[in-house]
């Protein structure tokens, strides 16, 4: 039947357009268990919608500062307080000019 077929077509075509909502909020929830660790589930929340903007957000600021030489790294020495040796260094990447700091 040359009508069903086509009908059928165009079903399938429209259901690989976009995914729903319901579709994108479970995958958020599932990523976030996935980070949790084993054994665990997550219900979907605003909150994670918020976390997930806030961190791609953040992502692309760290991306674009590679890429303008933003970032900075500096060395500091830990000092032991009673006998003023130094005990160890740390290594700090600072971002120079920050998004949110400006």
């Amino acid at each position: 039947m040359p009508g069903n077929s086509q009908h059928r077509h165009q079903h399938i075509s429209q259901g690989w357009k976009g995914r729903t909502n319901p579709d994108k909020n479970a995958d958020m929830a599932m990523y976030f268990a996935k980070e949790e660790g084993k054994n665990n589930y997550q219900f979907y929340s605003k909150d994670i919608q918020s976390q997930s903007l806030e961190r791609l957000s953040l992502e692309t600021n760290l991306r674009l500062a590679l890429e303008r030489k933003e970032l900075s790294l500096q060395y500091q020495a830990r000092l032991d307080f009673k006998t003023g040796a130094i005990t160890s260094v740390e290594a700090l990447l600072r971002w120079i000019t920050h998004p949110l700091v400006q």
